[in-house]
């Protein structure tokens, strides 16, 4: 992957930012599975905004696993009605 010229290390070819909004996305998958259901049409910035509020109000947390954070971010403001 190349990294944009204004952002990222584009020595080490990686983009932060597009790094991330891989990994929201990847977590979003959690919801084919049950684990949490976002609205219909929920888009990438409703994802990030609930993860960042999330994560922002535990900041004893924010060492922890991005993912497991996100998954917790997501159940919590989507949470799964069965």
């Amino acid at each position: 992957m190349q990294g944009s010229p204004r952002r990222g290390n584009p020595a080490a070819g990686i983009d932060p930012v597009e790094m991330g909004i891989g990994m929201i996305e990847g977590v979003a998958l959690s919801a084919n599975y049950g684990v949490f259901r976002p609205p219909a049409g929920a888009i990438i910035k409703q994802r990030i905004q609930v993860i960042v509020a999330y994560i922002e109000a535990r900041p004893r947390r924010m060492h922890e696993d991005f993912r497991v954070l996100a998954v917790e971010a997501m159940q919590k403001a989507w949470p799964c009605k069965n």
